[in-house]
């Protein structure tokens, strides 16, 4: 098993990261710390194989950290991938002399990640096998295929996992591999867990994220599989879970000794939780209709005032998905119908509607028809419309827009196609008569420069100026974190752009989002999203 450690201080760049981090190869576990101090603390007793660490944390740099890691017993060996906005030679040379083995820039490529974690992993490998001492038995061994670790080795596990593995006889057991996600500091689930057991079964915590069930009087994968789905259906009960996944083995008869048959179920149910991990959101089932994801991505979306994942814009490849096109209907409404997405108020998946495109009439009448037929709540899914096209004909626009709005859909005004000076004053002048009567909705800005921050005062003030409802502002294209706080300040509540990586595939989505932190009302304060540059 492979063991990745990531330390960065923003919630949402350690769901990334982690997400990414899982598909590297199989049986990766990946530890993530917000605090660096932490991170070491923790590293002082375990040996990771990889450590991917940002630069720029309130606490400690990276540069910092890494110097404070490499002088660990357990450091030698270990790559370390910095990623940083700042792209100078001094501070990669400082990073460097501290034990930097990589570099990323951020906003990072996925695609970059994967590669240069998977050459580094190589590397460790190599280095690993080349400092191992060569035994007499190994200079003797015969030709043929390498002798491989006898199944009953059980060094992996520590006592009290070896308890259960003699717990285990002839047969008429199954194993149970859990795995959660928390929401936020994770509590122990076992007297939880064991609520839904029955007599005769155990749960053990092996550590604050995962969990062994050992299931007995089991007759055969039925058995195992009705207890499997009491746990999912009761997952909502467990205190602050964010996502659940379960594996489950019954011992395989051909495999030799009892034992042996025991810790090969262990790893078999272990595999099989990795694999659920890996295999979330391949689908999605919306009006009894199953859609495939491969050809959708998501642009997240990210709340300035708690850092979490707040939304994102729907791709079609990597351009805009259309709302004219149906089965980019389907796919937001099956994901904005997801139990996560739905119990959260503030959560939008956004499309884009093309007022001057023909199908743009027929949206409101199709929309209302897949929504009767779903369960996806109508302000979930957001339509971002052209500023420039609703004033080069606000008749048909004002008419598609009141059909769209009586249906209880979000709308966003988009002001990127206008020139930088008449955004403002359009933006004003449709607030003020150009849109449906108590418009509710959002703006969304430029802010490919400093140019924006200036722009969302203005906004804010002169909306407030009219004595209209002040809408959600949200910045697009936001190049650096450096922008973000200054964007805060000036009253954007959203942003979304380069800064915040690259779009992620959407059938990597639910997992992303049971990742993300929760805040609770009143907990953060307004200064929890900090200028970030290196």
């Amino acid at each position: 098993m492979c063991l990745v450690v990531i330390v960065d201080d923003r919630a949402t760049n350690r769901a990334i990261y982690t997400q990414l981090a899982r598909s590297i190869e199989r049986d990766v576990e990946v530890r993530s710390f917000a605090d660096p101090e932490e991170a070491l603390n923790w590293l002082a007793t375990h040996r990771a194989d990889l450590i991917v660490t940002d630069y720029d944390m309130p606490r400690l740099v990276g540069d910092e950290f890494i110097s404070r890691f490499r002088v660990l017993p357990q450091s030698g060996g270990v790559p370390i991938m910095m990623i940083t906005v700042c792209d100078r030679r001094q501070l990669r040379l400082r990073a460097l002399e501290s034990g930097a083995t990589d570099f990323l820039q951020a906003p990072i490529d996925h695609c970059e990640f994967l590669t240069r974690a998977r050459n580094l992993l190589k590397l460790r490998r190599s280095a690993a096998a080349a400092d191992s001492p060569v035994s007499e038995a190994a200079i003797q061994r015969p030709e043929g295929p390498a002798p491989t670790v006898p199944p009953e080795a059980d060094d992996e596990f520590d006592e009290e996992t070896r308890g259960l593995l003699d717990r285990c006889g002839q047969g008429g057991y199954a194993f149970h591999f859990i795995e959660i996600a928390a929401a936020e500091q994770a509590a122990d689930l076992t007297a939880a867990l064991q609520r839904h057991l029955r007599g005769g079964d155990l749960a053990l915590r092996i550590d604050p994220l995962r969990y062994v069930l050992l299931q007995s009087h089991v007759e055969g994968h039925a058995s195992a599989q009705a207890l499997a789905r009491r746990l999912i259906l009761a997952r909502d009960s467990f205190a602050g879970v964010a996502a659940f996944r379960i594996g489950s083995a019954l011992p395989r008869a051909e495999i030799g000794p009892a034992r042996a048959r025991a810790v090969a179920c262990l790893r078999e149910a272990h595999r099989a939780v990795r694999e659920a991990w890996r295999d979330v959101s391949d689908v999605w089932r919306h009006a009894g209709e199953t859609v495939a994801q491969d050809n959708w991505g998501a642009a997240p979306v990210v709340d300035l005032q708690t850092g979490a994942l707040a939304g994102a814009q729907l791709l079609s490849g990597l351009a805009p998905a259309e709302a004219a096109d149906p089965d980019a209907i389907r796919a937001a409404l099956a994901c904005v119908a997801e139990r996560r997405v739905a119990a959260d108020e503030g959560f939008r998946l956004s499309l884009r509607l093309d007022l001057d495109g023909d199908g743009a009439e027929v949206v409101a009448p199709r929309l209302a028809a897949s929504l009767a037929a779903g369960t996806a709540e109508p302000s979930r899914l957001e339509l971002i419309l052209c500023a420039r096209q609703i004033v080069m004909d606000q008749a048909r626009a004002g008419r598609i827009l009141g059909a769209l709005d009586a249906l209880g859909v979000s709308l966003m005004l988009d002001l990127g196609d206008l020139p930088a000076a008449e955004r403002l004053s359009t933006a004003l002048s449709l607030t003020a008569g150009g849109l449906p009567s108590g418009w509710r909705h959002a703006i969304r800005f430029p802010c490919r420069e400093s140019g924006g921050i200036e722009l969302a005062g203005a906004l804010r003030a002169g909306i407030a100026r009219l004595e209209r409802p002040a809408p959600l502002l949200l910045a697009d294209g936001v190049p650096a974190a450096s922008l973000l706080s200054p964007l805060r300040r000036a009253g954007a509540s959203r942003a979304q752009g380069a800064c915040f990586g690259a779009p992620f595939a959407l059938r990597g989505f639910g997992a992303l989002l049971a990742a993300r932190p929760r805040a609770k009302a009143g907990a953060i304060e307004a200064g929890a999203v900090e200028a970030r540059s290196a």
